[in-house]
Protein backbone atom coordinates (compact mmCIF):
# COMPACT_ATOMS: atom_id res chain seq x y z
CA UNK A 1 0.00 0.00 0.00
CA UNK A 2 2.86 2.34 0.83
CA UNK A 3 4.44 1.82 -2.61
CA UNK A 4 1.12 2.65 -4.28
CA UNK A 5 0.78 5.91 -2.35
CA UNK A 6 4.38 6.92 -3.10
CA UNK A 7 3.95 6.04 -6.79
CA UNK A 8 0.73 8.05 -6.96
CA UNK A 9 2.36 11.04 -5.25
CA UNK A 10 5.33 10.88 -7.63
CA UNK A 11 3.07 10.66 -10.69
CA UNK A 12 0.95 13.57 -9.45
CA UNK A 13 4.03 15.72 -8.80
CA UNK A 14 5.33 15.03 -12.32
CA UNK A 15 1.96 15.93 -13.83
CA UNK A 16 1.77 19.22 -11.95
CA UNK A 17 5.42 20.23 -12.43
CA UNK A 18 6.01 22.94 -15.04
CA UNK A 19 7.56 21.80 -18.29
CA UNK A 20 9.65 23.67 -20.81
CA UNK A 21 7.93 24.23 -24.15
CA UNK A 22 11.18 24.78 -26.02
CA UNK A 23 14.74 23.65 -25.58
CA UNK A 24 16.05 27.26 -25.76
CA UNK A 25 18.01 28.69 -22.88
CA UNK A 26 16.38 31.45 -20.84
CA UNK A 27 19.03 33.88 -22.06
CA UNK A 28 18.20 33.16 -25.69
CA UNK A 29 14.49 33.62 -25.04
CA UNK A 30 15.13 36.96 -23.35
CA UNK A 31 17.34 37.99 -26.26
CA UNK A 32 14.71 37.10 -28.86
CA UNK A 33 12.01 38.90 -26.87
CA UNK A 34 14.09 42.05 -26.52
CA UNK A 35 15.11 41.94 -30.18
CA UNK A 36 11.49 41.62 -31.33
CA UNK A 37 10.36 44.44 -29.01
CA UNK A 38 13.06 46.81 -30.26
CA UNK A 39 12.44 45.79 -33.88
CA UNK A 40 8.71 46.46 -33.53
CA UNK A 41 9.46 50.09 -32.66
CA UNK A 42 10.51 50.52 -36.31
CA UNK A 43 8.74 47.63 -38.06
CA UNK A 44 5.16 48.20 -36.90
CA UNK A 45 4.92 51.91 -37.81
CA UNK A 46 6.39 51.17 -41.23
CA UNK A 47 3.86 48.37 -41.79
CA UNK A 48 0.99 50.62 -40.68
CA UNK A 49 2.10 53.37 -43.11
CA UNK A 50 2.32 50.89 -46.00
CA UNK A 51 -1.17 49.59 -45.16
CA UNK A 52 -2.59 53.08 -44.80
CA UNK A 53 -1.33 53.92 -48.29
CA UNK A 54 -2.30 50.56 -49.82
CA UNK A 55 -5.91 50.52 -48.68
CA UNK A 56 -7.10 53.69 -50.49
CA UNK A 57 -4.90 52.98 -53.51
CA UNK A 58 -6.48 49.52 -53.82
CA UNK A 59 -9.96 50.99 -53.42
CA UNK A 60 -9.21 53.52 -56.16
CA UNK A 61 -7.85 50.80 -58.44
CA UNK A 62 -10.97 48.70 -57.90
CA UNK A 63 -13.24 51.68 -58.55
CA UNK A 64 -11.40 52.69 -61.74
CA UNK A 65 -11.70 49.10 -63.00
CA UNK A 66 -15.48 49.08 -62.70
CA UNK A 67 -15.67 47.65 -59.18
CA UNK A 68 -13.29 44.79 -59.90
CA UNK A 69 -12.21 43.32 -56.56
CA UNK A 70 -9.28 41.56 -58.18
CA UNK A 71 -7.77 44.93 -59.08
CA UNK A 72 -8.26 46.10 -55.48
CA UNK A 73 -6.78 42.86 -54.10
CA UNK A 74 -3.68 43.42 -56.22
CA UNK A 75 -2.89 46.27 -53.83
CA UNK A 76 -4.65 45.17 -50.66
CA UNK A 77 -3.12 41.72 -50.28
CA UNK A 78 0.55 42.66 -50.47
CA UNK A 79 0.22 46.03 -48.76
CA UNK A 80 -2.40 45.31 -46.07
CA UNK A 81 -1.65 41.61 -45.55
CA UNK A 82 1.30 40.06 -43.78
CA UNK A 83 2.46 40.44 -40.20
CA UNK A 84 2.08 43.67 -38.26
CA UNK A 85 4.25 42.61 -35.31
CA UNK A 86 7.47 40.65 -35.03
CA UNK A 87 7.56 37.95 -32.36
CA UNK A 88 10.23 35.78 -30.79
CA UNK A 89 9.36 33.08 -33.34
CA UNK A 90 10.17 35.41 -36.24
CA UNK A 91 13.43 36.40 -34.61
CA UNK A 92 14.69 32.84 -34.22
CA UNK A 93 13.50 31.76 -37.70
CA UNK A 94 10.55 29.57 -36.70
CA UNK A 95 8.05 31.88 -38.43
CA UNK A 96 8.50 34.03 -41.55
CA UNK A 97 8.58 37.83 -41.31
CA UNK A 98 6.08 38.48 -44.17
CA UNK A 99 6.15 42.29 -44.41
CA UNK A 100 4.13 41.98 -47.63
CA UNK A 101 1.17 39.58 -47.66
CA UNK A 102 0.83 36.84 -50.25
CA UNK A 103 -2.48 34.99 -49.65
CA UNK A 104 -4.71 35.80 -52.62
CA UNK A 105 -8.34 34.71 -52.72
CA UNK A 106 -7.81 32.66 -55.89
CA UNK A 107 -5.81 30.01 -54.04
CA UNK A 108 -6.38 28.47 -50.62
CA UNK A 109 -4.41 29.78 -47.69
CA UNK A 110 -2.60 27.70 -45.10
CA UNK A 111 -4.88 28.66 -42.20
CA UNK A 112 -7.77 26.43 -43.25
CA UNK A 113 -5.66 23.29 -43.50
CA UNK A 114 -4.11 23.64 -40.08
CA UNK A 115 -7.32 24.33 -38.16
CA UNK A 116 -10.71 22.72 -37.73
CA UNK A 117 -13.08 23.30 -40.58
CA UNK A 118 -10.47 22.91 -43.30
CA UNK A 119 -12.94 21.19 -45.64
CA UNK A 120 -15.40 24.06 -45.33
CA UNK A 121 -12.62 26.58 -45.89
CA UNK A 122 -11.46 24.94 -49.11
CA UNK A 123 -14.99 24.27 -50.41
CA UNK A 124 -15.05 27.58 -52.27
CA UNK A 125 -12.01 26.50 -54.28
CA UNK A 126 -13.59 23.32 -55.66
CA UNK A 127 -14.41 23.66 -59.35
CA UNK A 128 -18.07 23.34 -60.27
CA UNK A 129 -18.67 21.32 -63.43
Amino acid sequence: MRKTIVSFALAASLAVAPSVARAESPGAEIGFSLLSAVSNVFYTPAKVVVSAVGFPVGALAGFLNGGDTRAAYAFWVPMCGGRYFLTSDTMDGRAPVEFFGSDYADRPGTYGRAHHGGAAYEAKYIEQR
